[in-house]
């Protein structure tokens, strides 16, 4: 698809211009999108949790608990810093059983509407956020997740809707009571940015784990300060 014009130095395609293109259409039906999508994920979240099959056979001894030789405390206490930080209205949506279903049902186009909202909380509250997965991952890592973050305001500011793209239209989740040895975990989920981390002692297992980016291809040019 040939672009269409410019914003920032990236290439605007037709998928974003006029109210009648997907783009646009996709974020004016918002709420029936959501609808559709978590009625599938309830559906499917309803059925027992089988692990990785093939051909619909559970293949056994894939996977074990074992030690992960990891130092996993410094999780626990920015996991800990960041529930101590939240209101008791948003502790109430944060957290969520170790074993809750709630950990398969996001989407990839949006913020789903449970969790901690990282849009309304403050700045104190959302670096407390960004330190568990700073925590949890390499900076390489790191990096990659914020940056989706950052693409998706530019997104927003290119199609003028940053009500419902922007760089804090995420959500958090932390699974279980941060320990050292009972499984807990998080999860990060809105547009572009998924990440899920289960802890079990000093292993730490992320999946299912999904980054995009739409504009794809920032440059220094456009986006001055960008992690390259």
């Amino acid at each position: 698809m040939e672009p269409v014009g410019t914003y920032r130095g990236f290439e605007v395609r037709e998928r974003w211009r006029g109210s009648d293109s997907p783009g646009i259409k996709m974020l004016t039906d918002r709420d029936a999108f959501f609808r559709r999508a978590l009625d599938n994920a309830g559906e499917a979240a309803s059925r027992p949790f089988t692990g990785v099959t093939a051909e619909g056979w559970i293949e056994p001894g894939l996977f074990s608990l074992r030690s992960g030789g990891e130092d996993t405390s410094a999780i626990r206490v920015r996991a800990e810093e960041f529930l101590s930080s939240l209101t008791d209205a948003q502790r109430a949506e944060a957290i969520r059983e170790a074993d809750s279903e709630d950990w398969r049902r996001w989407s990839n186009a949006f913020e789903a509407p449970h969790g901690a909202s990282m849009k309304t909380m403050s700045d104190v509250q959302r670096r407390a956020a960004l330190g568990i997965i700073e925590a949890s991952m390499s900076r390489r890592g790191f990096d990659t997740a914020r940056g989706a973050m950052k693409l998706n305001e530019t997104l927003g500011e290119l199609v003028g809707n940053t009500d419902l793209l922007g760089e804090w239209n995420y959500a958090m989740h932390v699974f279980g009571s941060p320990s050292a040895g009972d499984p807990w975990g998080w999860q990060i989920h809105g547009h572009h940015l998924i990440v899920s981390c289960m802890v079990v002692g000093n292993q730490v297992v992320m999946t299912p784990c999904f980054v995009g980016a739409e504009p794809a291809t920032p440059t220094r040019e456009s986006m001055p300060g960008f992690p390259s």
